[in-house]
């Protein structure tokens, strides 16, 4: 035999069921309720009972009457000024947020920039120093060959010196030689 489906009557009867027992009303709720339904044809059956439901709210439910279209068109007014006040605050201190970011942003930026130039002064400085190292290196390089050239010369210098030194020694041995045999030769001849 073919399953019935759910009704709308046995959906409000399971949703006043719920109600009665203070039980929230849910699609689950309902169906555990019926013991059967699925969420496409609850869904819509339990949705239509709430807009009844609150439509229809007995006077002795809330124990007041119910409100009058006047005094709803006004409480929502009131909420929509409400609102509106609170977006245009909203948006106020968005934009007090967006400016205090924007010159926070512009002071970063312009710390960052000095940063950069003082960095890039750094940087030249740097290299004019590497510049004056270089050329310092190569002022002593070139001093240390001179010296180096002098003392060579220097050394050549004293080895003629000493050269020189042993020839006249040699021609003063050879001087003194020459005059003694002079002199016996002279004396010879005297006599």
């Amino acid at each position: 035999m073919a399953r019935l489906g759910v009704t709308k009557e046995d959906a409000f009867k399971a949703c006043e069921a719920l109600v009665s027992t203070g039980v929230p009303i849910t699609v689950a709720n309902v169906r555990h309720e019926l013991g059967t339904g699925s969420y496409t044809t609850l869904l819509p059956l339990i949705q239509e009972f709430k807009s009844q439901a609150s439509a229809e709210k007995p006077a002795e439910a809330t124990g007041a009457p119910q409100l009058p279209e006047i005094v709803i068109r006004q409480g929502r007014d009131l909420m929509e000024q409400i609102w509106a006040n609170a977006w245009d605050l909203a948006k106020k201190e968005i934009e007090e947020a967006r400016a205090a970011f924007q010159t926070d942003l512009e002071a970063k930026e312009k710390e960052l920039k000095t940063t950069a130039a003082e960095l890039s002064q750094t940087l030249s400085d740097l290299k004019k120093y590497e510049q004056e190292i270089a050329e310092l290196r190569a002022q002593v390089e070139a001093e240390k060959e001179k010296w180096q050239k002098r003392e060579g010369e220097m050394n050549l210098l004293r080895s003629q010196i000493a050269t020189k030194e042993t020839e006249n020694r040699s021609l003063l041995e050879r001087a003194v030689r020459t005059e003694k045999e002079l002199e016996l030769t002279n004396l010879r001849s005297r006599t």
